[in-house]
């Protein structure tokens, strides 16, 4: 018994590092920026925008403020409306969105930097504090 625990020792995880490994796997693929990939991250955006309208952490009339932040944050100079479907859950989108970071090197591959931009993410999202 003593040997096994040598060579197995008890892993121990907080649920919060199992929940982000679960949504960002430390090893992402690092896929090229091609025309797919262009239109999967306006979909992740304007899924963003949508999620922020209906949750009211935004008025509809500040989808394009919400958009234009979340293109200087991801270093886009271009926009397109997706027209597409979306992702539905929070996770899923962000997922899809820090994963297109790491595949364009806008953030390393690993869980502190994509907690970095996830919330810089969010934060472009919810509302200033004087609101």
């Amino acid at each position: 018994m003593g040997i096994c625990k040598a060579l197995f020792p008890p892993v121990m995880k907080s649920n919060r590092i199992w929940h982000r490994n679960s949504l960002c796997p430390t090893s992402l693929p690092a896929a090229a920026p091609n025309e797919g990939q262009r239109m999967k991250i306006e979909t992740y955006i304007d899924a963003l925008t949508s999620y922020a309208i209906k949750t009211g952490l935004a008025d509809p009339e500040e989808r394009h403020v919400l958009i234009n932040r979340l293109l200087d944050l991801l270093g886009k100079a271009d926009y397109e409306s997706s027209g597409g479907p979306q992702p539905e859950t929070l996770e899923d989108i962000l997922a899809g969105v820090l994963q297109y970071a790491v595949a364009n090197d806008l953030c390393d591959n690993n869980i502190t930097a994509r907690d970095i931009v996830d919330t810089r993410i969010m934060g472009t999202l919810t509302p200033c504090p004087a609101k």
